[in-house]
């Protein structure tokens, strides 16, 4: 139990390391040439991505658990979540609907952000987090208590990697719709016992949320 804890731990703050690590190369790369360039593209995006596309090229990706589901109960699942991933997108939006006493305004996605947020940072985050630091966690144990130590140390890690490292900190309330997110992709990787459902379900998150924006 105290082993689970201590590698829960470890993978959440090696997360966050690694995240923050990767975005500031990838700004230290991208930046000068996307200055130069004149560009709206998101450069630092696609370059991070591709950073970690690398690093997860170098670490062991191979799921513990090889049961494989029934495509019909997959296929359910995926029905049962991304219906739980619209009720909270809409609780959500509707919270900030409410909270900035404005109403959102439906956009087209650009190709570079279909790109970057609907393509690859789904399949980079979710195979790290979901992928590889879950199964560096749970480490072949189905206990209870093992999928609940990586279910709260990928989701705060996730949560965390897409803020300034100080930032939550100072305003620790900002982590929590990325921690609940994070919460519904483990529930997705616990039940399904694969990543690509969850990698379905985060490509559908941030479609959703690349589409409405508040003026």
């Amino acid at each position: 139990m105290i082993r689970l804890v201590v590698r829960g731990l470890v993978l959440t703050i090696l997360s966050i390391v690694l995240f923050h690590a990767l975005r500031a190369l990838a700004a230290a790369i991208a930046f000068n040439y996307q200055l130069s360039s004149g560009s709206s593209f998101d450069y630092v995006g696609l370059t991070l991505y591709l950073l970690l596309a690398i690093v997860l090229l170098l670490v062991p990706l191979s799921p513990k658990d090889k049961a494989r589901k029934h495509e019909s109960a997959l296929k359910r699942d995926f029905l049962i979540f991304s219906g739980l991933l619209l009720l909270y997108k809409g609780c959500l939006i509707s919270f900030q609907s409410w909270e900035r006493n404005s109403l959102p305004t439906l956009q087209f996605i650009s190709l570079h952000e279909l790109l970057v947020y609907v393509i690859l940072a789904p399949i980079c985050e979710e195979f790290w987090f979901r992928g590889f630091a879950w199964n560096q966690i749970v480490a072949g144990k189905k206990t209870k208590f093992a999928v609940a130590i990586a279910s709260l140390s990928t989701s705060l890690s996730f949560a965390w990697a897409h803020f300034p490292v100080s930032e939550p900190m100072q305003k620790p309330v900002l982590l929590v719709p990325y921690i609940v997110f994070g919460m519904l992709m483990a529930g997705a990787r616990t039940i399904s016992k694969t990543v690509t459902l969850c990698i379905f379900l985060h490509a559908l998150g941030n479609l959703i949320g690349a589409s409405f924006y508040f003026q």
